[in-house]
């Protein structure tokens, strides 16, 4: 299959907050594996958000078909803060995802976050 990606996007997305903002680390702080606890479990995970290759906007689509555990950790919101990441499982299984930011917003309150690019 031939790359989809446009050399512009390639380059674009290598800055994070092209695709997201309120990071749970400064640029360069860990792999994503320091993140914010958060309770997953109320929420409803799926697999996609962005809907083009400009990262504005989006809309959850694609379930992820299992229910959510408890315990899980939250790494950026979309710059429209549509949606949040956030990881579930152990270091195993691990599964990025999307949710509603709205799930998660309350646990988030007073949570240093970082809006610094890189």
């Amino acid at each position: 299959m031939a790359n989809s990606c446009r050399s512009t996007t390639e380059e674009a997305i290598r800055h994070r907050r092209t695709i997201g903002r309120d990071f749970d680390n400064e640029p360069g702080v860990g792999n994503g594996a320091t993140t914010i606890p958060v309770n997953a479990s109320a929420c409803t995970g799926y697999y996609n958000y962005f809907t083009d290759s400009t990262y504005r906007t989006g809309r959850l689509h694609d379930p992820v078909g299992f229910a959510l555990p408890p315990n899980g950790a939250y790494r950026y919101a979309t710059n429209d803060l549509g949606a949040a990441m956030i990881r579930v499982g152990s270091d195993a299984s691990t599964t990025w995802l999307f949710v509603a930011r709205s799930c998660i917003a309350s646990q988030l309150v007073g949570k240093t976050l970082s809006n610094t690019n890189d």
